[in-house]
């Protein structure tokens, strides 16, 4: 109750008419409680704004914002009428302290293994990048602006999800929309339902990939407890994503890059692939001599999801054949291959792609990676074309002659202009 009313200048039975007291769920940084949100009494951003927007929803009218966090949406009421269900996530007292101590501790460990052999330099890049978004996940006004930013795009794009709507926010204390749904890994809900997981993850993918390379702007921290499932009275699953506090914001420059190596990997384009990872800054001792070698990794590492036993028989017979290309390399007097730079950034690429697969191999779902991602790529680049070079017509020109045709005897049909 202190820390509510500190954090937010309103006691929980301001906000809340209910809340209940046990947390639903705890994690490392936070716990979560739900409740029901006061009809009265309480600050705007929850009762009224709510009775505000359940009476539009009622009369079908633009719902109206109140406070600082507005509407996603102009036609959207972000809470349907009658509900009041909503979330309390509370930062846990000192998790700032030790997780800073933690984090300091670890990079000088880090920094003492890359002393000491400069292979062990990525591990120091991976650590620092940890660092800097550790920060922002203990900011809860920061998770606030995330929730708008990706339920603003994910509409915008027309792919269908659902994310929370923060209502009440400070550094550690947030209210935000409660949104139903059951743990994407709950086996035995998606078989009551019966949810065609091949479908949903390729849905969950479809949404990454839009994240990554169109919006610039993704979950850092992706893992299955962030993954529910809605599915509606028609039966559509409908994924939910939870927990945006730790996110990443790509230039446009490594949002390209990033699309450029998806497309090359999908094209099996050895040249476009070596620009790409040169224009995100990543290199490793074998690139220039052998960049056959970098193809054949990222085509294994984006390939087609399978269920768990034919993936893990894919990863063994991978480094069956990188074992022989080592042993080949030592009998020809190569330096092995390894990583000498990798950039932050793709760090988090590497665990959203590993989510995306262990849930696939989870759920038993076949879903093609690789061409899924490739067909989001292609929407990012083709974005980046100026609107004037975007081709204007379906077919080709006519191919020039030396002599004049003679007048043909029945019009002929002219190009039609794309829409």
């Amino acid at each position: 109750r202190r820390t509510v009313s500190r954090e937010l200048g309103f006691s929980p039975g301001q906000i809340f008419a209910q809340l209940g007291k046990a947390p639903v769920a705890s994690a490392s940084v936070a716990q979560v409680h739900v409740g029901h949100l006061a009809s009265h009494g309480g600050p705007p951003q929850t009762c009224s704004w709510v009775a505000a927007n359940a009476a539009a929803a009622a009369q079908n009218k633009t719902p109206a914002a109140a406070g600082p966090i507005p509407a996603v949406g102009p036609a959207e009421a972000p809470i349907p009428a009658g509900e009041t269900r909503a979330v309390l996530k509370l930062q846990h007292e000192g998790v700032d302290r030790l997780m800073g101590a933690d984090i300091v501790s670890a990079l000088r460990i880090a920094r003492l293994m890359r002393w000491l052999d400069p292979k062990y330099a990525a591990f120091h890049t991976i650590l620092a990048a940890w660092e800097s978004e550790m920060a922002h996940e203990l900011d809860f006004t920061r998770e606030a602006a995330n929730l708008v930013t990706v339920k603003s795009n994910l509409a915008a794009a027309r792919l269908p999800a659902a994310v929370p709507l923060p209502l009440l926010a400070s550094r550690r204390a947030l209210v935000m929309t409660y949104e139903e749904g059951f743990k994407i890994t709950d086996t035995r809900a998606l078989a009551i339902h019966g949810v065609d997981t091949s479908a949903l993850m390729a849905r969950v993918v479809a949404i990454y990939a839009q994240c990554i390379f169109v919006d610039g702007f993704f979950n850092a921290d992706p893992h299955a407890g962030n993954l529910l499932v809605r599915v509606s009275p028609d039966g559509e699953a409908l994924p939910v994503l939870l927990d945006f506090g730790m996110t990443v914001t790509l230039s446009t420059k490594q949002r390209l890059g990033y699309a450029r190596l998806v497309l090359a990997a999908l094209d099996l384009d050895v040249a476009a692939l070596q620009a790409a990872v040169r224009s995100l800054g990543v290199v490793n001792s074998q690139s220039d001599d052998l960049p056959e070698r970098d193809l054949a990794f990222w085509r294994f590492f984006m390939r087609d999801t399978a269920p768990r036993d034919q993936a893990r028989a894919e990863a063994q017979s991978f480094f069956k054949d990188k074992a022989a290309e080592r042993a080949a390399d030592s009998a020809a007097g190569r330096a092995s291959r390894h990583v000498v730079q990798i950039p932050p950034d793709l760090i988090f690429f590497f665990r959203v792609v590993g989510l995306l697969r262990g849930l696939c191999a989870s759920l038993h779902a076949s879903v093609p990676l690789l061409q899924l991602m490739g067909a989001h790529a292609k929407i990012a680049l083709a974005a980046a074309v100026p609107q004037h070079l975007h081709a204007q017509d379906f077919a080709p020109p006519a191919p020039e002659r030396d002599e004049p045709r003679a007048a043909a005897a029945t019009p002929a049909t002219s190009h039609t202009p794309a829409a």
